[in-house]
């Protein structure tokens, strides 16, 4: 073992590294793939150095962060075997087509710190055991002093110059993608690492506190908090995932672990690095969804009480066309509604200059202040040619900012008062004209007895003298 010790300490390179680890592990194990890897001082990323394997491309940043497996190994300082045991990986090449192909990964170790991540491949599986063995822990320590000697040898600075400037700004990525994860964990929007078939991959603290608020752990799978009624949207959304299809504004109803129903807004983007994972970001929009559930059915109503109202209601934009037409103001003006819908102007519904003369009353103090107009009686010209009289109440509507928006006016069909006004005047005076002939009867009947009187005292009298 002496010997492959000096063998691998004597690298003069970091590929020639990793071809002697390769050599020297194939006397001990049934190694297919050796690769090295670079980890980041925060352990959430991972530069692969140098790989036996052809299809691996070299220089790639890996996101390691969120692979448990990893993680372990980072922080035990011990070697982790990758065996199939339910849903754990069992190769690293699961993790993306950039990661290299993989089973059992091995810290190399200079005096207690990793420098580096021995990735192998052993053909036919690798055993739990196989972790523990003596042979891994030497090759450990020797790649990490080859990793510290090459590192500090000025030859391979000098002959590998370009490989220093890359491997410095990937250096300088690594540090930016530290920063990127720190905007990741404190962004107050929810973000969400899945895989296409929606396993959770990584979350930051606002993903957690929208998806469980009572501090319970995140499921494995996303779907295990997909309420029944979006169960087929979010396996449609998977799907689509396969295919390259990435909907946005989606809505989600999730039903957390006390119970509680909540909506979310997902957006849903590709991370550029790993086509095989995608960001979810989540926002809880439950309060949102109740209010427009609630505007909407206020506005179904007032539409509902406008449609059947008995007056004749008309809104126009500022540019006089009708954006609003009852069914009573279709039968009053003889219109389909659908007509006066298509971009009719208000001008078409008035006599010559009387639309110009009502908006002028509008805007004047005189007529009920301006913005408003007192009820007035006006003349109408339905599309029959019949004159209708009707009484007009009008107001504006102002945005924000103070300015005219809408016009609305609401007209009540004078036609049957007027008629009722015309019969009752009919009647009063007919009930006038009885009054009259009656006082006349009831005058003559007086005047005939206060005649009839003296005729009887002068009637008497005659007889007498007779």
């Amino acid at each position: 073992m002496e010997a492959d010790t000096l063998q691998i300490v004597s690298s003069r390179s970091i590929p020639d590294l990793v071809e002697r680890v390769h050599t020297v592990a194939r006397k001990f194990f049934k190694v297919e793939h050796t690769a090295l890897g670079i980890p980041s001082m925060s352990g959430g990323q991972m530069v692969l150095a140098a790989s036996t394997d052809s299809s691996t491309k070299w220089g790639q940043i890996l996101m390691v962060g969120h692979v448990p497996e990893f993680q372990s190994m980072l922080h035990e300082h011990r070697p982790v075997a990758l065996v199939r045991n339910n849903d754990a990986i069992y190769d690293l090449r699961q993790l993306g087509s950039m990661y290299p192909s993989a089973n059992l990964i091995v810290p190399a170790l200079v005096r207690g710190r990793i420098i580096g991540i021995i990735m192998w491949m052993v053909e036919g599986g690798v055993k739990p055991e196989m972790a523990e063995a003596e042979q891994l822990r030497h090759i450990s320590l020797s790649c990490g002093q080859a990793i510290e000697r090459i590192n500090n040898m000025e030859s391979l600075r000098s002959d590998n110059a370009r490989w220093h400037d890359e491997y410095a700004g990937l250096l300088g990525e690594l540090d930016r993608l530290d920063l990127y994860g720190d905007l990741f964990r404190f962004n107050p929007d929810g973000q969400l690492l899945v895989n296409h078939a929606g396993r959770t991959l990584l979350a930051n603290p606002s993903a957690e506190s929208v998806l469980c608020p009572d501090g319970a752990p995140l499921p494995d799978n996303l779907q295990e908090l997909i309420a029944d009624d979006s169960l087929e949207v979010f396996s449609e959304l998977l799907d689509g995932f396969k295919q390259g299809i990435f909907p946005r504004g989606l809505d989600l109803t999730i039903k957390r672990n006390s119970g509680e129903i909540a909506e979310i807004a997902v957006s849903i983007s590709l991370v550029p690095r790993d086509p095989e994972v995608i960001l979810l970001t989540l926002r809880n929009v439950t309060v949102e969804r109740q209010i427009e559930r609630s505007l909407e059915e206020t506005k179904t109503f007032v539409e509902k009480v406008i449609s059947s109202s008995l007056d004749a209601f008309i809104a126009s934009d500022t540019k006089g066309e009708i954006v609003m037409f009852n069914e009573t103001a279709a039968r009053m003006w003889g219109i389909p509604l659908d007509e006066a819908l298509s971009g009719m102007h208000v001008n078409d519904l008035y006599p010559p200059e009387q639309a110009k003369d009502i908006m002028i009353k509008l805007r004047s103090e005189d007529y009920g202040g301006v913005g408003r107009m007192e009820p007035q009686r006006i003349w109408l010209m339905a599309r029959t040619g019949e004159n209708i009289p009707v009484q007009l109440s009008a107001y504006l509507i102002y945005d924000e900012e103070g300015n005219e928006s809408y016009t609305i006016g609401s007209f009540s069909d004078l036609r049957e008062k007027l008629r009722a006004e015309e019969k009752i005047a009919f009647i009063e005076e007919k009930l006038a004209q009885s009054e009259k002939q009656m006082e006349l009867s009831e005058l003559a009947g007086a005047m005939a007895h206060e005649l009839n009187q003296p005729l009887t005292s002068i009637y008497g009298s005659t007889e007498l003298l007779l």
